[in-house]
């Protein structure tokens, strides 16, 4: 197409750059999507301003046709990598281990959650091991009972931590291949905890993380007061 006096349209000079073809069309192999699949959590964790927020609250699971659609677009774009986490506890979703399996039969290479360990049950671990699952990461703030309470809100330190025990066991049992991480947020109050929890959980995983807590967009009164570690306190204990 031409235009006044023979000049070409701009569409025809972006087209002789490519541009339509390649900068308006990026490569997203080898990106990750992290997709929220539940706003629900069982958790009140005192870090998580999802809670203050009332994320929680909204009690809702991502819509399955909608699930299918997003994935399905994200793998045919050139995405390999996708998380089922956010805000809420993945595993408070019933459809979690179809949505796993779905995902690694269409092709995706690493399919992977966050957990907090309450419901990653025997039984649903072996539900998410044969559903393909490729990695599942423990996410905690205590090494103690009493610092369990506090930092997440429910008296389940037992529990977390006989199921990342039987996670371990598991795959050690059946050779099956899933990678198995824990998180650890350092808060003011648990911050000499650290070498407590690395003895406690260390050797249920191929890795041990651990992160100051940090504020968050959504302002939460007394955060950065009473929860974040100031330069001095963010240095390891001696």
């Amino acid at each position: 197409m031409k235009g006044i006096k023979g000049e070409k349209m701009i569409s025809d000079k972006l087209k002789e750059k490519k541009i339509f073809e390649e900068e308006l069309r990026p490569d997203y192999s080898g990106k990750t999507l992290n997709i929220e699949i539940t706003s629900k959590c069982n958790e009140k964790c005192i870090y998580c301003s999802y809670e203050v927020g009332g994320t929680h609250n909204r009690l809702k699971n991502i819509d399955s046709d909608l699930f299918y659609r997003i994935t399905k677009e994200a793998y045919d774009l050139g995405i390999t990598d996708v998380g089922l986490y956010l805000s809420g506890e993945p595993l408070m979703n019933p459809n979690i281990y179809n949505y796993v399996k779905y995902l690694k039969e269409l092709g995706f290479k690493y399919v992977y959650i966050s957990t907090n360990g309450l419901l990653c049950t025997p039984q649903n671990l072996r539900k998410l091991v044969e559903a393909g699952i490729d990695s599942i990461k423990f996410s905690l703030a205590a090494a103690t009972k009493d610092s369990f309470v506090k930092h997440h809100g429910v008296d389940a330190f037992e529990i977390v931590r006989d199921n990342m025990k039987y996670a371990y066991e598991y795959r050690k049992q059946t050779g099956k291949k899933y990678a198995l991480y824990a998180f650890c947020i350092l808060t003011q109050f648990n911050r000499n905890e650290k070498i407590m929890m690395q003895k406690e959980y260390g050797e249920y995983v191929d890795e041990i993380m651990f992160v100051n807590v940090i504020d968050y967009i959504i302002p939460v009164k007394g955060f950065r007061e009473y929860l974040m570690l100031d330069e001095d306190k963010m240095k390891d204990p001696e």
